[in-house]
């Protein structure tokens, strides 16, 4: 029973670490115009990539997989915590060009929130339940940026139809 709690406490962190890391990067996809490629030369000229938050998710990713942590609940416990203190922390931080809540972007965020889940729900279910989930959004919110610029790739010819592609919101 507390092995279960835990796990979906650590579920829980992930997906809220998950819906944090996804702002930003719909913030950076957004101040790029929405253009794939822009994006992506922003990641790679900024090391977006190496960022403290990063860093800090890939460390729960590797910590998650060790045979201490599929053995112990504790250490869950233990990574759950520094992941909602991480999203508290990143959640909190101001930008100097803040996300705008456009149309668009909100129709991006979810869409891609609501894939990336679908697809944990399945690995979840897959293999060995809520844990196995739960590590599974870890490593959506690592790559997340690989998931925007596929889940923006994906949309571009819904926004096309819409007439939002040309980087102007609706």
């Amino acid at each position: 029973m507390t092995t279960t709690l835990i796990h979906i406490l650590l579920l829980v962190a992930a997906v809220c670490s998950l819906a944090v890391i996804l702002r930003w990067d719909m913030r950076a996809l957004q101040h790029n115009n929405y253009s794939n490629s822009s994006y992506y030369n922003w990641i790679t000229s900024s090391d977006e990539y190496l960022t403290i938050k990063r860093v800090t998710l890939l460390v729960v990713l590797i910590a998650s997989v060790t045979s201490m942590a599929m053995a112990s609940p504790a250490v869950d416990a233990i990574l759950a915590v520094v992941l909602l203190a991480q999203a508290a922390m990143l959640a909190r931080k101001k930008h100097d060009t803040p996300l705008v809540p456009t149309s668009r972007v909100t129709r991006l965020y979810v869409i891609e929130l609501i894939v990336l889940l679908f697809i944990a729900a399945i690995v979840g279910i897959l293999g060995e339940g809520l844990r196995t989930s739960a590590v599974a959004v870890v490593m959506m919110a690592t790559f997340s940026y690989s998931c925007t610029l596929a889940a923006n790739w994906m949309m571009q010819p819904i926004e096309q139809h819409m007439g939002t592609n040309s980087g102007r919101e609706d």
